[in-house]
């Protein structure tokens, strides 16, 4: 319902309902106002959809450079040598600013340390006879050093007097004897201690009386116990030979 206030009417009668009696009878029209009067709140709608995100806005100022630093320094400290077998270490004795570097290095384990060479070499010059069987003569000797190695003159053993390694290395010509028949075949091997070196022979097959050779055989031998006699043998049938030379190095002890 409207409630309708005369605004000529004492206060105290200003919220009355009007009725028509309440107008006097006049032409004039009621001057009355319309006053809303507020109901409860309602209860709080759902939340609405969120709305597009706005547009980026412009990059703010560029900040103030920062206060320059100070440079690092990197010093080296003490070098010190350490024990062998021991593990290399850098420390830093200064600061994270300025580094001082303290080095240990290791020293190398020592070697065993290789002494002077020791070596002879024997031969013989002039024709001599040989034959299945026999051992070559060497007559005289050449170049020598050290103990390791020895042989007398017109002897055909040559005598290793250390344990080790040892590099042997021989040449002559050989040529047939007379009254062989041919092809006759030449075999000449390395022995050491009255047996053939594997891997040190040379052969050759003649076929007329006036064939000549030059053979080589070398090898590597090793002595476990001194002394060792090493012979150059001759393997089968009658033959010459000449100009002929063994070299023997040692080449370091046994490991």
């Amino acid at each position: 319902m409207n409630i309708y206030q005369n605004k000529n009417m004492p206060q105290d009668r200003a919220c009355r309902p009007c009725v028509p009696t309440c107008c006097p009878p006049s032409p004039a029209p009621c001057n009355v106002s319309i006053v809303p009067i507020p109901g409860p709140t309602g209860a709080t709608g759902p939340t609405g959809v969120t709305g597009p995100t706005g547009a980026t806005g412009p990059t703010g100022p560029a900040g103030s450079a920062g206060v320059t630093g100070t440079a690092a320094t990197v010093t080296v400290g003490t070098v010190t040598t350490g024990e062998p077998g021991s593990q290399a270490a850098v420390t830093n004795s200064g600061t994270s600013q300025n580094a001082r570097l303290d080095f240990v290095i290791p020293q190398g384990a020592t070697g065993s340390g290789a002494g002077p060479a020791e070596f002879l070499n024997a031969y013989s010059t002039p024709a001599q006879a040989g034959s299945a069987g026999a051992a070559l003569i060497f007559d005289r000797n050449g170049a020598q050093n050290g103990t390791a190695v020895t042989h007398a003159n017109n002897s055909a053993n040559v005598v290793l007097q250390k344990p080790g390694y040892y590099r042997v290395s021989f040449q002559t010509a050989i040529g047939p004897a007379s009254g062989v028949t041919f092809p006759f075949s030449v075999l000449l091997y390395l022995s050491q201690d009255g047996t053939g070196v594997p891997g040190a022979s040379v052969r050759h097959t003649f076929h007329t009386s006036a064939d000549i050779s030059n053979v080589a055989l070398s090898q590597i031998v090793a002595v476990t116990t001194a002394p060792s006699t090493l012979n150059v043998v001759g393997g089968s049938g009658s033959f010459l030979y000449s100009d002929a030379g063994i070299s023997v190095n040692q080449l370091s002890g046994l490991s």
